[in-house]
């Protein structure tokens, strides 16, 4: 087991058992004492029981997977702060005092809020993990060839095809995808959330996916979970067109289109993974180049060699974010959502980050699961652009700036 593995679960035992005990020193009454000792013992046996279920091959139901997911990686540490808190506030004076109703009400509510919560949060996410937005979106792109205006590229990213994405929803992302009578589809990365055995169910959905021109895909970081040798070779014996540091030569409409397919590579290898591609294909001179890849940071590589054009996925739009782009998503990321263009050294190179449309945990706040159909116009509106922050990682000096939208309607806004 990996040493990083061994830590989440030495961590996640050490919060459980802390917040079981404070828990504990808080509540009144044996019933409460029995309530707090059940959840405790139900979660645990919920985190180990998922994990037990993977490793023997079969996947227990979205709920267990939801509760234990929003347990433990967002609510159990803090519920551990507040609990430490209140004991603090009471102070040990109180231990062998009947609280006035009041203070006992509240004491309760601060012990039994953040599991109501996950189960609230979990039951929200289940249903809100069946649904995904369908949209269409004019894009700009300089020096565009006259043939290729309207363009249609559907992208598609991060189904995540397991515990949360399955069954009749995968047959609405295809229906949705051939819907807008794509030129060329585009998937992104982490087709299957992480076990293999899902593989047949995401190559069955990028094969009822239609496109005059054809379907290719990336690989993310979620479909190597169990090896990526094996990922490519199932994924590729099931007919898909995955491009792994490889390039595709494609005419459409009498004019040259490029296609690049990067590994999966975390941010300090894109640049390796970029070099690697064009090391293997040859683009050619005058061909419109489209560079495919799962972290969005490959923008920046892909844009400093003259790429005009980027699709990536990875940041599902932040995930759980608050209103006006306040969230993990411009914290973890210099690119996490919407449209992107270069405005230094070389300006007009373009990204898009999906928002994917699938889920690896069961919530999405103010960054919905979407499936989107880029529409390319040799020019259009420049549109609002506002200043932001630079992100963490490149300087800007180095890379150029960019425009971007990094809102759901994918409307641009200036980023340094």
């Amino acid at each position: 087991m990996p040493v990083f593995v061994i830590a989440i679960l030495s961590a996640v035992l050490g919060c459980s058992a802390l917040w079981w005990l404070l828990a504990d020193r808080l509540v009144a009454g044996r019933r409460a004492r029995l309530a707090v000792a059940a959840y405790g013992m139900f979660q645990l046996v919920l985190v180990f029981g998922v994990l037990a279920a993977r490793a023997a091959g079969f996947t227990l139901p979205a709920w267990a997977h939801g509760f234990a997911l929003a347990w433990t990686l967002i609510l159990l540490a803090p519920a551990v702060f507040l609990l430490a808190v209140a004991l603090a506030l009471r102070g040990l004076r109180g231990r062998g005092e009947t609280p006035e109703p009041g203070r006992r009400a509240l004491l309760g509510a601060v012990v039994a809020g953040p599991p109501v919560l996950a189960a609230v949060g979990t039951a929200v996410g289940l249903v809100q993990s069946r649904g995904f937005v369908a949209r269409e979106r004019e894009l700009a792109v300089p020096g565009l060839p006259p043939a290729l205006e309207g363009l249609r590229v559907v992208h598609v990213s991060d189904t995540h095809v397991g515990a949360f994405t399955r069954g009749p929803v995968l047959d609405r992302i295809a229906a949705a995808v051939n819907g807008f009578g794509a030129d060329l589809v585009c998937f992104t990365g982490d087709l299957v959330n992480a076990e293999h055995e899902d593989i047949a169910a995401g190559c069955k959905l990028l094969s009822a996916c239609r496109s005059r021109h054809g379907v290719f895909a990336v690989e993310g970081n979620h479909d190597l979970f169990e090896g990526a040798y094996a990922f490519r070779r199932e994924v590729r014996g099931r007919g898909v067109d995955l491009l792994v540091d490889e390039g595709r030569a494609l005419t459409i409409r009498g004019v040259p289109v490029d296609l690049l397919g990067l590994r999966w590579a975390a941010d300090r290898e894109l640049d390796d993974a970029f070099e690697a591609t064009v090391r293997g294909f040859a683009r050619r001179p005058g061909a419109f180049c489209i560079c495919l890849a799962h972290h969005p940071h490959a923008f920046d590589t892909a844009a400093a060699a003259g790429v005009p054009l980027t699709l990536t996925g990875h940041t599902h739009g932040g995930q759980l974010m608050l209103p006006g782009g306040v969230g993990p998503g411009p914290l973890m990321y210099r690119y996490w959502s919407g449209v992107y263009e270069k405005t230094e050294p070389a300006p007009g190179a373009l990204a898009v980050v999906s928002n994917g449309s699938g889920n690896w945990f069961p919530l999405r706040t103010f960054a919905p699961a979407e499936v989107v159909c880029l529409v390319l116009r040799a020019r259009g509106p420049a549109g609002h652009r506002a200043s932001l922050v630079p992100g963490p990682g490149r300087g800007s000096n180095a890379r150029g700036r960019a425009t971007a939208s990094g809102s759901p309607d994918l409307s641009p806004r200036t980023v340094l």
